[in-house]
């Protein structure tokens, strides 16, 4: 399953997605692990991506504000079994819509958005396996038609099964 982190890891070095409003108990989860030793983290802030060149990119990427990926090993550092529960249970709370669940033997991935009318504010990827636990969000402001557009740059185990939302 480590080429899903690895995978993950490209994406949000190379991708163009986005959207800002993410949730307190994601902001604190990232908070919380971002200085742990052995732990992955991503922090992109959107304004790395206008100084791309190439003009439909720049425009695409415009549309981010934040991408954040931060990636544990169940067996180092502070992150206790509870403290996931503790964060599933809080994105729960919100309004995010479950676009996908991937269930393969004892790994979980679940794909998120937050909408606000007709823009996409965060889309959320949680990847729970036996021995890492990562959470990936790209927030911004993104027309639900203007997905599929964005999505067809990112190459993913998994995300084809994004490029199927209804655009309705």
């Amino acid at each position: 399953m480590h080429k899903y982190i690895q995978t993950l890891i490209l994406i949000v070095a190379l991708s163009p997605l986005g959207a800002f409003a993410q949730s307190p108990a994601i902001s604190k989860f990232f908070d919380t692990y971002r200085d742990e030793e052995d732990y992955t983290l991503i922090d992109i802030h959107g304004s790395l991506f206008n100084m791309f060149s190439d003009k439909e990119m720049k425009q695409k990427k415009s549309k981010i504000q934040h991408i954040r990926l931060l990636s544990a090993p169940k067996d180092k550092g502070n992150l206790r079994a509870s403290d996931i529960r503790s964060l599933t249970n809080a994105i729960k709370q919100v309004d995010y819509e479950d676009l996908v669940t991937i269930r393969d033997q004892d790994t979980r991935i679940n794909f998120m958005v937050l909408e606000k009318g007709d823009l996409i504010k965060e889309l959320l990827m949680v990847v729970n396996e036996p021995d890492s636990f990562t959470i990936m969000t790209i927030m911004g402001n993104l027309h639900k038609d203007e997905l599929e557009d964005l999505l067809d740059d990112i190459e993913i185990e998994g995300s084809e099964h994004l490029k199927k939302i209804d655009k309705n």
